[in-house]
């Protein structure tokens, strides 16, 4: 019989390592699940997939199917409100297939056995396309713990940050979508519209069509040159690492994003720790969270340095991607007892300068796209009236 390698988890969250005799990987994974034990990993001994295969599949699971922060905000408050009614698990997930969308189907699919013994967690970790680390994090603690309602009730409310934080950035970006559409419209008018109504009954010049596509066409390459790096990003972990580096790197937008990825983590880690999930699972699963590939290798250091007994003020400072009044507060937690009441308002506070960044991105963004429309009719006015006036004096003379 063949012997598979694991790698599994405890109830308490003790992670755990072996070999077990099954036909195939399905068939280990029930060995495991029967013992008690949460499979990660199961693979034939001596073909562990390396790294950046484990990582390939998450990054290429996750987005086939794209999911909002509404509709995940939904689901998991309608499921907090069905158990903190007394409904159990079935009951819920058979109220929840009622839903529209990916969730509404999955619940439809799991109501008749998600009570019969099956943990939740393990049916939610074999759809890896429809659901983040976050929520198998979260599920899980409360599963140990007995309070999933609770912990459903956090999800529901990390949605409502999530969706209230969008909701503030929406309106600067979308100002500044506003202005390039204006931008292009100008720069059509200004080099495609005036130079062939100005040379109109001449016979000189290309037709609209010409000019129009002469003009088009530098912007289908940079499309479609988008379009390729976007499909190569998110198929290739290697890809992304790289990308995701150079955006941490850039001038202007490189500390934004950090502030973004530092947001989402601080606040992952801190709803983590507080459902009562053990502090280096719950360093894991944050640096997983974070959306930034790169970042998110450095954060793992955190948890392998506190699963080594390490405080967790001193695994983020020795990353060295927190400022040191982000520490002070982490340190400040542990002594009291409330690190993850400090590691919430760590995220607020980030979520807040992410904000005011975008913010002012998106003013910078309009200045500089007002100064280049403003160029870009001047240039053409002096042109124009350099023509006509040039024209004129030749026939004074």
């Amino acid at each position: 019989m063949p012997v598979f390698e694991y790698q599994a988890r405890r109830s308490t969250g003790e992670p755990l390592d072996g070999t077990i005799l099954a036909d195939d990987e399905a068939e280990a994974r029930e060995l495991l699940r029967a013992k008690g034990l949460q499979p990660d990993q199961v693979y034939p001994r001596g073909h562990r997939p390396a790294p950046e295969q484990v990582a390939a599949h998450a990054v290429v699971a996750r987005p086939l199917r794209r999911i909002g922060s509404h509709e995940r905000l939904l689901f998991w408050r309608q499921a907090a409100q069905a158990m903190t009614a007394g409904l159990g698990l079935a009951r819920t997930f058979g109220l929840l297939a009622g839903n529209r969308g990916a969730l509404g189907r999955f619940a439809a699919e799991v109501a008749p056995t998600v009570g019969s013994g099956t943990p939740l967690t393990v049916q939610l970790q074999e759809r890896p396309d429809l659901f983040t680390p976050l929520e198998l994090g979260l599920v899980r603690a409360g599963e140990v713990s007995g309070r999933l309602d609770l912990t459903l009730a956090k999800l529901a409310e990390h949605y409502e940050r999530d969706l209230a934080l969008r909701q503030r950035l929406r309106g600067p970006l979308a100002y500044l979508g506003c202005v390039g559409t204006q931008f292009l419209i100008t720069a059509f008018v200004v080099l495609v519209v005036a130079p062939l109504l100005a040379t109109r009954g001449s016979g000189e010049g290309a037709s609209l069509a010409a000019r129009a596509w002469a003009f088009g066409l530098p912007l289908l390459a940079v499309g479609g040159a988008i379009w390729l790096v976007r499909a190569v990003h998110a198929g290739s972990p290697a890809v992304r690492a790289g990308v995701d580096r150079l955006k941490l790197g850039l001038p202007l937008l490189g500390g934004l994003t950090r502030t973004l990825c530092l947001a989402r983590y601080t606040q992952v880690l801190g709803r983590l720790v507080e459902a009562g999930l053990p502090l280096g699972e719950a360093c894991e699963v944050a640096a997983g969270a974070s959306g930034n590939l790169h970042l998110s290798d450095r954060l793992r250091q955190v948890a392998r340095a506190v699963r080594a007994d390490q405080p967790l003020s001193v695994a983020l400072q020795a990353t060295g991607w927190l400022p040191p009044q982000a520490i002070q507060m982490v340190i400040t937690g542990e002594e009291v007892g409330s690190t993850d009441q400090m590691l919430l308002k760590l995220s607020e506070y980030y979520e807040g300068e992410a904000a005011a960044g975008i913010l002012r991105t998106a003013t910078v963004g309009t200045v500089l796209g007002f100064l280049v429309l403003a160029l870009a009719v001047g240039l053409f006015a002096i042109r124009f009236f350099a023509g006509l006036y040039g024209e004129a004096l030749q026939l004074a003379e």
